[in-house]
């Protein structure tokens, strides 16, 4: 079966770092975003951006576990992420293998599948449908 990876981290860049604490100096519009599907949403925007800005965390890196990912996999990030460089995407792929490629979308940020969702649906299935026709 095909993996699909979208705005997937696969270790903590300067730039996502730096971009999760500039959110938490006006967490306000993110809060306000994630009462849309939890109940104390300060509450996960406080946990979630505290272990991302982290010392402890900065450190974490699952790149070495990657090489072991044997499905074709396609990475898909914007090429505006707010929290990876477009490296990030092509290093990702590079450590999966031959079996892996990337897909920029240009004008996207991290929240891709949100502002262009047709678009990502799009390059989306057809991997799959390219993938399944492969085997």
């Amino acid at each position: 079966s095909p993996l699909v990876l979208l705005a997937a981290h696969s270790w903590v860049e300067h730039l996502t770092s730096s971009s999760i604490a500039a959110m938490r100096e006006n967490p306000e519009p993110y809060i306000a975003g994630l009462a849309r599907s939890h109940d104390h949403p300060s509450a996960v925007f406080g946990a979630w951006s505290i272990v991302w800005t982290s010392d402890a965390f900065a450190t974490w890196d699952i790149r070495p576990m990657l090489s072991g990912v044997e499905a074709p996999t396609l990475v898909v990030q914007g090429d505006g992420d707010e929290y990876a460089s477009s490296e990030h995407a092509f290093a990702t792929a590079q450590v999966i293998g031959d079996n892996a490629r990337v897909e920029l979308l240009a004008g996207l940020g991290h929240l891709l599948h949100h502002e262009d969702a047709e678009r990502v649906v799009d390059v989306v299935a057809d991997f799959v449908l390219r993938t399944i026709d492969e085997d």
